[in-house]
């Protein structure tokens, strides 16, 4: 899972390590205090871009690949 950020916007994409087989994949985004964002279904290569305005606030994401995952704590503040 990567995070991405571009003038108080962040973007975060899960991205399948076995490209071209359909796994249950997630990208999640949260704003502290605000809104969530959630991309997943079954795809052969990645889940999102899942973006967000998040200009002064906190982010976590998280991202998952069949059973596999991982999240962040709060933070990329700012």
């Amino acid at each position: 899972m990567d995070l991405y950020y571009s003038n108080g916007t962040n973007c975060v994409i899960t991205t399948s390590r076995t490209p071209g087989v359909k796994l249950r994949m997630i990208a999640k985004l949260e704003v502290l205090g605000g809104t969530t964002k959630t991309d997943s279904g079954y795809y052969s290569y990645h889940a999102g871009p899942v973006s967000l305005y998040a200009n002064g606030a906190c982010v976590r994401f998280l991202g998952q690949v069949g059973t596999t995952g991982d999240n962040s704590d709060w933070g990329h503040c700012g």
